[in-house]
């Protein structure tokens, strides 16, 4: 980080919120809120590594699985707020540490075990992304936290303007555009100017001063970050001449479509059959890929022609991890650089002024679609001599993405009827899609298996039995039969089920066990369920939409 300038107006301030909110009864969420490309990635990094601070921290372009996220949460609070023979160090996460509440509860126990130990620093965990998490169900945060956090609990988050947040979370919100965001990017851009060889090498050769080469880029850029860093490397690596920043395009859509026209018209050989499918790839995919993985999903190109585009127009673009020299692939992960990239080639851009802009960002939509299929068929087990999947041997990626993949591709209908897939996936993932599904049996397959619960104590025989009756029971007919095919020949078939469809419903917000559950009437007459648990919150729920409703706290 010896790189970072700026932000210490801003670093102050969140620093000043973190105080406030530790201070009160109840933990809560401190928001770093700006646009795209507005430097928040390389705020949260300072702040993770800063050797001040060291918070646990999560980001984004590592995974945006709420599971794997929890679970990376877990193992860094644990390592850096408890003493060394504390029982999770010593014998690692449990078997259920996926789940929300798991989390939850760890979380309140260890800070509860802080205060006992006399420690009043807060404790402080930092989340990159918030915004790029799946979009959680209502009442909920993003990544599967908790929404009310323990006193002296704070989260960090940086996240895009709009990212919505429950009723009753404390969210404290920093704005970083404005006049203090140029003055940061020109202190940047002065910075790297005077202080990289190879990008002051350039510049002399170009006969452009770094004063000059500073308010062009500026210019340009607009106080948009990666617009500048982008710039930069490019003038660094003689990709593009120092002199001609008044060329560039206004604004980060038009800087993509650019370069991605400039490319095509260097390589239009190359352009549709490796480019454009390595594109959609990266974009389709939510972790970090080899370039072998790369070019198999890409359509099962040439691995030396899908290298040389990522090692040439494509490298300014994407972030590089190099893999050891003894690995199956030394080569390293490759992933895209910035969200903004992924916005753009996914189509996201459907509503930008210029029509050059927004035709190349639908064409890269179109690829991105079809590289959800292609990564679909190529992690999903194929039939085995009977007609059964194995999906006991998919791939860890396939066990948190297969149902994303499938519903960008538009086959989650097709596999939340095969029992198999749904006795194998998390349940969060799939849950995460049914919003995407259209054929009213596949929704009732996936509330079959929803309404099942924990898996975990049955046998194989067991789960597939245990399906095939809530499947009855929802009038999921075609996940029943689907599911009888595979029973053994003696074993007993639920042709009708007497059910009157009452389910538990879980409420969550306490942070602690329940002790109390009652009703309380409004003045108006309505109704509403109050609960007390052990974190000293009384809350109200409304028992027809069950969302939150009010909390008391002060006991």
């Amino acid at each position: 980080m010896g790189g970072f300038t700026g932000r210490g107006w801003l670093v102050k301030k969140i620093d000043a919120r973190i105080a406030q909110v530790a201070a009160r009864p109840v933990g809560g969420y401190v928001l770093v809120e700006a646009e795209a490309g507005l430097g928040k990635s390389a705020l949260a990094t300072y702040l993770a590594f800063s050797p001040t601070r060291r918070w646990p921290a999560h980001f984004s372009r590592q995974s945006t699985n709420p599971e794997a996220a929890r679970a990376n949460l877990a193992a860094q609070i644990i390592y850096a707020y408890t003493p060394t023979d504390f029982p999770d160090r010593l014998c690692g996460l449990p078997g259920n540490y996926t789940a929300p509440a798991w989390f939850a509860q760890r979380l309140m126990t260890i800070q509860a075990q802080r205060r006992a130990r006399g420690e009043v620093s807060p404790l402080v965990i930092l989340i990159d992304g918030l915004d790029e998490a799946p979009t959680p169900s209502a009442g909920e945060v993003a990544f599967g936290l908790p929404r009310t956090l323990p006193p002296g609990v704070v989260v960090v988050a940086t996240t895009r303007p709009g990212h919505p947040l429950p009723a009753g979370a404390r969210v404290e919100r920093i704005d970083v555009t404005g006049q203090a965001n140029l003055d940061d990017l020109r202190e940047h851009v002065t910075f790297r100017a005077r202080s990289d060889r190879a990008l002051a090498g350039q510049l002399a050769a170009s006969n452009v001063s770094p004063e000059a080469f500073t308010r062009g880029l500026l210019a340009a850029a607009g106080g948009v970050w990666i617009y500048a860093l982008l710039v930069m490397d490019q003038v660094r690596d003689g990709d593009l001449p120092a002199d001609r920043l008044s060329a560039l395009p206004a604004g980060l859509a038009g800087y993509y479509s650019e370069n991605l026209r400039r490319i095509r018209e260097l390589a239009p050989d190359r352009w549709d059959g490796v480019v454009l499918p390595a594109l959609g790839t990266l974009a389709a995919v939510t972790e970090p890929v080899t370039s072998t993985t790369l070019a198999l999903w890409a359509g099962n190109l040439p691995l030396g022609s899908v290298q040389d585009v990522l090692d040439g127009p494509l490298r300014p673009f994407l972030a590089h991890t190099r893999g050891d020299r003894e690995a199956a692939d030394p080569t390293g992960w490759y992933r895209l650089r910035h969200q903004s990239l992924r916005d753009f080639l996914t189509g996201r851009e459907i509503g930008h002024e210029d029509h050059t802009v927004v035709q190349q960002s639908a064409r890269c939509a179109q690829a991105t679609r079809q590289a959800h299929g292609r990564i679909l068929a190529c992690i999903t087990p194929t039939l085995d001599e009977l007609g059964v999947r194995r999906w006991e041997d998919a791939s860890s990626y396939a066990l948190a993405h297969l149902a994303d993949h499938a519903a960008a591709a538009g086959e989650i209908d097709r596999l939340a009827l095969d029992p198999g897939y749904l006795l194998w996936t998390p349940l969060p993932p799939l849950l995460r899609t049914r919003s995407t599904v259209t054929d009213p049996q596949a929704r009732r397959a996936i509330d079959a298996r929803e309404l099942m619960g924990d898996l975990s104590a049955l046998t194989s025989d067991e789960r597939l039995h245990w399906l095939h009756v809530w499947a009855v029971k929802c009038r999921g007919t075609t996940l029943a039969a689907a599911c009888a095919a595979q029973f053994h020949p003696d074993a007993p078939r639920a042709d009708g089920v007497i059910w009157r469809r009452a389910t538990h419903t879980q409420l969550h917000g306490h942070t602690d066990v329940v002790y109390a559950v009652g009703t309380w009437t409004r003045p108006d007459g309505t109704i509403l369920l109050v609960t007390a648990g052990g974190d000293r919150v009384v809350r109200l729920w409304d028992p027809n939409s069950l969302q939150p409703a009010g909390e008391l706290h002060g006991h």
